[in-house]
């Protein structure tokens, strides 16, 4: 009986440490690594909000719900979808191939929304803007000021209520 509950207890980590499908892992996978390791340093969960992820696609162009390349009359890099517990991302394929910083951002932004994030229109610099600039794609970039673009971020997913109901803009 002991060796059954065992069993099971592993079993259950495994199925609930799955990570979400994707089209292109060889982008995806050390990303989300990279995720995972950065929300670690910092003491955020986030294991769970992971799994809770259907899969991260790379698409020529994401596509809003009426099935047109644009939100607000603007291409959009990422879209994240919800619909009750489950959540896809879409990400194009343009930006996801670029320099490393555009991709970071790209996924990060995706990502935080995944975590339940809003965007931020009035904000510059953050991972969460509306808009990516690249100005902000090219000093993210540089390590010491990604991580302090990280600590605000994993800031916000530690307490999205708090970020989404207001915070300071960057």
């Amino acid at each position: 009986m002991k060796k059954i509950a065992l069993l099971i207890m592993l079993v259950s980590s495994l199925a609930s440490a799955q990570l979400p499908y994707t089209n292109r892992p060889d982008l995806v996978r050390p990303l989300l690594d990279e995720f995972r390791k950065e929300a670690l340093e910092r003491g955020v969960e986030v294991k769970e909000r992971l799994a809770a992820i259907d899969s991260i696609m790379i698409v020529e162009q994401p596509e809003n719900r009426n099935g047109k390349p644009s939100l607000a009359g603007y291409e959009a890099d990422g879209i994240t979808w919800t619909r009750g517990q489950d959540i896809w991302i879409e990400l194009k394929r343009s930006k996801m191939e670029e320099n490393d910083g555009s991709r970071l951002r790209l996924f990060l932004h995706e990502l935080g929304h995944a975590m339940g994030l809003d965007d931020c229109c009035l904000c510059h610099y953050n991972i969460m803007r509306c808009q990516a600039s690249d100005r902000a794609n090219f000093l993210f970039r540089d390590e010491d000021l990604a991580r302090i673009y990280l600590d605000a971020f994993f800031e916000a997913i530690r307490n999205p209520k708090k970020w989404n109901d207001g915070h300071t803009h960057y």
